[in-house]
């Protein structure tokens, strides 16, 4: 995916450059407004005007050329968090998927993780959470070739790095929370915690 970073005007100011005509509002706060516009996703910075490209919009999935597309997106602070999918259009479909975290200030990426590849099955970015800081706690949800079973796991990307922090086939991929920087996922019964850093 190529991600593009466009730069606003310098005679517009920087809180009008984000208010694109025809564009609709996904995601806003006081530092940063994601909005569609186009069939495309963008991320626009208040306080400087920058606009960077998120992704597409998932275009509809077929047999023959299969579809990739911006699953989910997330903001918090000047951080914005975006899942993005690709189907392989191939007997059977293969499902990948990736997590970015990029800083609306400077346009770097902080965070990125390419979560499966073709040769080991299915594998797609779930729900997440995201801090004011950038870190990002999330599900990968995974069907491998060689089982009829689904497989979850639990990663966490923050000022450590990344990490996987559990992995099992009876971890909950409906049950994510955050609060005060602490993850909180579900096996079986148990509630299983981890603080973002």
């Amino acid at each position: 995916m190529v991600v593009a970073l466009v730069s606003a005007p310098s005679t517009v100011p920087a809180a009008e450059s984000c208010a694109v005509r025809g564009s609709r509002t996904e995601a806003v706060n006081r530092h940063v407004r994601v909005y569609i516009s186009g069939g495309n996703y963008y991320a626009c910075a208040y306080e400087t005007g920058r606009i960077f490209e998120v992704g597409a919009r998932p275009s509809s999935c077929d047999s023959s050329g299969g579809c990739e597309g911006v699953q989910r997106v997330a903001i918090a602070g000047y951080f914005v968090a975006w899942t993005y999918f690709l189907i392989e259009g191939r007997a059977p479909p293969v499902d990948s998927g990736d997590i970015y975290v990029r800083d609306v200030r400077t346009g770097r990426f902080v965070h990125q993780h390419h979560v499966g590849s073709f040769e080991e099955g299915d594998a797609e970015v779930g729900l997440f959470r995201l801090t004011r800081t950038g870190a990002v706690g999330y599900i990968v949800k995974r069907s491998p070739y060689d089982s009829h079973t689904r497989l979850t796991e639990i990663w966490r990307m923050d000022r450590r790095g990344r990490a996987r922090l559990d992995r099992g086939y009876s971890i909950s991929r409906s049950y994510l929370r955050l609060r005060d920087g602490r993850l909180t996922w579900q096996r079986g019964r148990a509630h299983r915690t981890s603080r973002l850093t």
